[in-house]
């Protein structure tokens, strides 16, 4: 499982001339991604994020993988927070869960310092090995915030649930953002891959849990997961938009 990626998935446009994909809270819009696994004892979740608006709820979910069958399990979750008292407006990273993501230990988190815009492009990456608090890098730099819950020793609970994206499933809230350009790598990238993954995501690898780009549906369902691990998954709603995130890709940017 050593330098494996989870998954890699491709936002509409971002691939093939850029774009990406528009969640509308209203529409009650998703992409599901099927499971291949977590990895247990380092994970990286990074992704393009562009928040339209805020909505009731609390979170805007860009990726997540939880569980809620019993009791509110995260296994991760990246997105944006606005009314979370001195995280208001902050890009946010949690990994584990409450009373098992960690094999009954608690879930720990971190936001970013820097509050974020609404209309406005983000590369958000968190990253988490065992034993530590996350990290979490806004527009490839280190950013760390706030930080809740001591650190975890791992290793992660490995639940069979599928990953979600614009959609926060145990507070069954639904994300108003664009978003591009989701890769979840099972180890801890460097503050150096930080950087290239949000420059040219595919230049850190695909090999990868998922790479999806969501730059494009490649049918009128069907999301593709570019990592080779087969980890496709169903569009519930999302449209395809032109706005693209500032990717810069070998030739120039997209």
């Amino acid at each position: 499982m050593k330098n494996m990626v989870i998954f890699f998935l491709l936002i509409p446009s971002l691939c093939f001339g850029g774009g990406s994909m528009d969640f509308v809270n209203a529409n009650t819009d998703l992409v599901n991604m099927g499971d291949v696994g977590t990895a247990t004892n380092n994970i990286s979740v990074c992704a393009w994020i562009n928040v339209t608006s805020t909505i009731s709820g609390g979170q805007n979910a860009a990726v997540s993988k939880m569980y809620a069958l019993v009791e509110p399990f995260w296994i991760f979750e990246l997105g944006y927070r606005f009314n979370a008292g001195a995280e208001v407006d902050k890009g946010y990273i949690t990994i584990g869960g409450t009373s098992g993501g960690y094999n009954d230990e608690g879930n720990t988190w971190r936001t970013t310092s820097t509050p974020l815009s609404l209309g406005r492009w983000y590369h958000l990456c968190g990253t988490w090995a065992t034993g530590e608090i996350p990290n979490i890098y806004l527009n490839g730099v280190l950013d760390n915030g706030s930080a809740g819950n001591p650190a975890a020793n791992g290793p992660l609970e490995t639940f069979a649930t599928n990953v979600n994206i614009g959609f926060n499933e145990i507070l069954n809230v639904y994300s108003d953002m664009k978003i591009a350009y989701v890769h979840v790598f099972s180890r801890t990238l460097s503050a150096n891959e930080v950087t290239q993954e949000m420059r040219w995501p595919e230049s850190v690898g695909r090999s990868s849990y998922y790479y999806i780009p969501l730059r494009e549906k490649s049918s009128a369902s069907q999301i593709s997961d570019m990592s080779g691990a087969g980890n496709h998954g169903t569009n519930d709603g999302a449209d395809e938009s032109s706005d693209s995130p500032p990717v810069t890709f070998p030739g120039g940017p997209l």
